[in-house]
């Protein structure tokens, strides 16, 4: 069954009259709910693990929806519009839950996507929260908490439904959210917010994947573009080599090893500029990007961000850049901008 139908089907049993709709599994199906005076229109996903599949170190006790869509997430003025999860993993819940999120701010954030990227694409906005707003539910039967973008998350049993949609709704969840991301948001989120997006569909959890070694064509052209693409441009990385020939952070001369990064993110062929770039070691490079390392503009000194301090990299902090050939300078107004996007 889909989350929607789940949701559905949950009511009944628990004294909520709700009429469901004829395409009950489709999402933004529309049903009516006894008591309520609007229709309501429905979107739901289901409540999963921290997502730490995606290689990025999250919080244990973190759980999440992840509402992907491929069509925008329509409002209509003569219903109400809801964004749930839902949660009867026994790993999370003795009992189903239900956990409504901010429709506007959902909706403003995949429709923004959406029209960026082309209603062919597949978006998603990842609704984080943690383990104890479920347990708190389950001990009072509703409760309110926050997601990583500060707005207002309801967990409830489904009895509690119609208190939400007549109390809660109006309360926490009929107001305006920005279309942007929140500025608290950290690029590990947002990494692993892509990665979601773009994963493949989720295995058959009733059958194991099966793996044919011989039915796998020669993936090397494959791998070379996938190579080229995290090296950087070509021109732009050769350009980098000429002028440094080694990372500007560890010395290293592997060329295989180095790639081109971009002090200001890649906005266009005008940011191929031999100041925007530094030639750096591929792991210097993800942790660059990800604002776990900048540059002192001032002095040309290594910054490590208090992450890093138990780790082999503390060891950078304070070192100054290493510029091989000495035949190029990084922009100090590009490094400044890094160093403002790191919080360094």
């Amino acid at each position: 069954m889909s989350a929607v139908s789940e949701i559905f089907a949950a009511l009944a049993p628990v004294g909520v009259k709700a009429s469901q709709p004829a395409q009950v599994r489709r999402q933004g199906a529309v049903g009516y709910v006894a008591g309520h005076g609007k229709p309501i229109r429905i979107y739901a996903w289901e409540v999963s693990d921290n997502g730490s599949a995606t290689g990025v170190v999250r919080p244990a006790d973190e759980r999440r929806i992840q509402a992907s869509r491929t069509q925008p997430i329509e409002s209509d003025p003569q219903a109400d519009t809801l964004v749930l999860g839902w949660c009867d993993d026994e790993a999370f819940t003795d009992t189903p839950l239900l956990v409504a999120f901010n429709p506007a701010a959902v909706a403003a954030r995949v429709n923004a996507k959406l029209e960026r990227r082309g209603h062919a694409a597949r978006v998603s906005d990842s609704q984080q929260f943690r383990q104890a707003l479920l347990d708190q539910a389950q001990a009072a039967g509703i409760a309110v908490g926050q997601n990583q973008h500060g707005e207002f998350v309801v967990a409830m049993k489904p009895e509690r439904f119609l208190e939400y949609l007549t109390v809660h709704l109006p309360k926490h969840h009929q107001h305006a959210g920005a279309a942007g991301v929140a500025a608290s948001t950290s690029m590990q989120d947002l990494v692993a917010e892509a990665e979601l997006e773009v994963a493949e569909p989720a295995d058959d959890p009733n059958q194991a994947p099966v793996f044919d070694p011989l039915a796998i064509e020669d993936g090397r052209e494959r791998v070379a573009r996938e190579i080229a693409i995290r090296r950087g441009q070509a021109a732009f990385r050769q350009r980098l080599l000429d002028a440094y020939g080694c990372c500007v952070m560890s010395g290293s001369t592997v060329e295989p090893a180095l790639e081109a990064a971009h002090i200001v993110r890649y906005q266009g062929r005008g940011t191929n500029h031999l100041s925007n770039g530094l030639l750096l070691r591929a792991d210097l490079h993800s942790l660059f990007d990800f604002g776990l390392l900048s540059v002192d503009a001032a002095t040309l000194t290594i910054l490590v961000s208090s992450k890093l301090a138990n780790s082999e990299y503390a060891a950078l902090q304070g070192q100054p850049l290493n510029l091989g050939r000495a035949k190029a300078t990084p922009s100090p107004e590009a490094l400044a901008h890094h160093r403002s996007f790191a919080s360094l």
